[in-house]
């Protein structure tokens, strides 16, 4: 995340704790098919720090439709008796794109700068709530009180994402034991001629258990199916 953004899109090292619709309990209305609370982190221990070099909790609002989404007068709030705590604004969201938002408690609302809701986020379960300008309707809400959040685990919805096979389990592959340093880095070069090398089918590696047949340390393939 760069320092001192506002817009900034998902790039992270953390883990994400998935759940389901039904399992989360989310109420959905007005933009929902559009704006969601994807994610969020009640117990940052050692993560991303804001722009005062403070590991805030944060929280982060995607756009999933193909549409850009202005957010100026909606509301976050982790108490549903008080569904003005925090108003957005004049940001929008491009086309399946994320926008994150500090719950630090320090109030700061201006566009184009770091976000902080005037909340925090509560590790030991809670709600939270992004509502319309009405000040009443729920666009999207964690509305059954999410569970005790872990140290530097996040916590949202189950996105799609599309996944593409670079390699597959059956594929053959070339692989080479060196004996010294003398092959440098010459392999990694795109013109490398590797026809002398040993191959194999998908996976390659060394057995963990201890192989009195294999002294000379040779590594183990599998065999075709």
């Amino acid at each position: 995340m760069a320092a001192g953004g506002a817009a900034l899109l998902r790039q992270r090292s953390c883990f994400l704790f998935l759940c389901g619709l039904g399992v989360l309990g989310l109420a959905l209305c007005g933009l929902a098919q559009a704006v969601v609370i994807s994610e969020f982190m009640a117990s940052n221990a050692t993560g991303w720090m804001d722009e005062d070099g403070e590991r805030s909790d944060w929280l982060e609002v995607t756009n999933l439709s193909a549409q850009k989404v202005s957010l100026l007068g909606y509301y976050l709030s982790d108490d549903l008796e008080d569904l003005r705590q925090w108003s957005f604004p004049d940001v929008s969201l491009p086309p399946q794109s994320s926008l994150t938002i500090f719950a630090s408690g320090k109030d700061r609302s201006l566009a184009g700068r770091e976000l902080h809701a005037s909340f925090k986020l509560s590790k030991t379960g809670g709600v939270l709530a992004l509502v319309a300008p009405d000040g009443q309707s729920l666009i999207h809400a964690y509305e059954v009180a999410y569970p005790p959040q872990l140290p530097d685990v996040s916590y949202g919805l189950d996105m799609q994402v599309q996944r593409r096979e670079i390699i597959s389990g059956n594929h053959v592959a070339r692989f080479h034991l060196p004996i010294d340093d003398s092959l440098g880095e010459q392999w990694i070069l795109p013109e490398f001629d590797d026809r002398s090398w040993q191959q194999g089918v998908m996976g390659l590696g060394y057995a963990r258990e201890e192989d009195p047949s294999n002294e000379g340390n040779e590594p183990v393939v599998d065999p075709p199916s």
